[in-house]
């Protein structure tokens, strides 16, 4: 069983919010240093948990949504490397680089070694 733990939008390296909608409410008030951090554990059967990752994405939330593509908050978060929000980066660049994506990278060789352990 692959479990999403937790997902959260973090200011200055202090948890601001947990929250599936964070497009909604107060997000568009947030101050540049926001990161959004998720965490992914991987458990057997019995609950024993046998693989674990977390990924960042560091960025700022822009006052105005810029670009068309993703959802949610993806114009309103900027990627500070690229100056670019998801929105204008588009799918394949979030596929890399986004918090799920970087937390999910992660996992697979933990996974790679778990089957590779159920195999021998």
């Amino acid at each position: 069983m692959l479990r999403l733990m937790w997902e959260g939008l973090q200011l200055d390296g202090k948890l601001d919010r947990v929250c599936p909608n964070m497009y909604a409410g107060s997000v568009l008030d947030l101050e540049p240093g926001t990161e959004h951090e998720v965490r992914l554990t991987l458990a057997d059967p019995d609950g024993n948990i046998r693989a674990e990752s977390e990924g960042i994405c560091r960025g700022r939330i822009r006052e105005e949504p810029v670009g068309s593509a993703g959802f949610g908050y993806d114009p309103l978060f900027e990627v500070v490397e690229y100056h670019r929000t998801f929105g204008q980066l588009g799918a394949t660049v979030k596929g890399v680089l986004s918090h799920r994506a970087r937390a999910v990278a992660l996992m697979i060789p933990q996974i790679r070694r778990l089957l590779h352990e159920v195999a021998a």
